[in-house]
């Protein structure tokens, strides 16, 4: 099955524009917006909860980044006096070293879960 119009016409003007996209200047909220959004509208869930469901029952609910923080760091199970470590530390690297660090330990987590499930 073909990929729909809209999908393509996304990689299309993400290839055209690459390097301004992959810049630390272009943020999560950005991407979000002008890829991530429409990708999934275009594969037929409903982004903007147009159908006026409850919460429970959306296609897609949006976490604020402290809510995951939170949840991440309820995971891991760190002290009160870890956090503010981890905060003070990612505070003080680039946009760009964050995102790699995250990448890296969200395949790490992602491989462990699949042994973890599988074997």
């Amino acid at each position: 099955m073909p990929a729909p119009q809209e999908v393509s016409k996304l990689v299309k003007r993400f290839d055209r524009n690459r390097e301004s996209y992959r810049s630390s200047e272009y943020n999560e909220t950005q991407a979000r917006r002008e890829f991530i959004d429409p990708f999934f509208k275009a594969l037929g869930w409903d982004i903007d909860n147009e159908q006026g469901y409850a919460e429970a029952y959306k296609d897609v609910v949006h976490e604020d980044a402290i809510k995951i923080d939170q949840l991440i760091y309820e995971l891991y199970g760190l002290t009160e006096e870890e956090i503010k470590i981890v905060d003070i530390w990612a505070s003080n690297m680039s946009r760009d070293d964050r995102n790699r660090i995250a990448r890296r330990c969200s395949w790490t987590y992602y491989v462990a879960e699949l042994h973890n499930n599988h074997c």
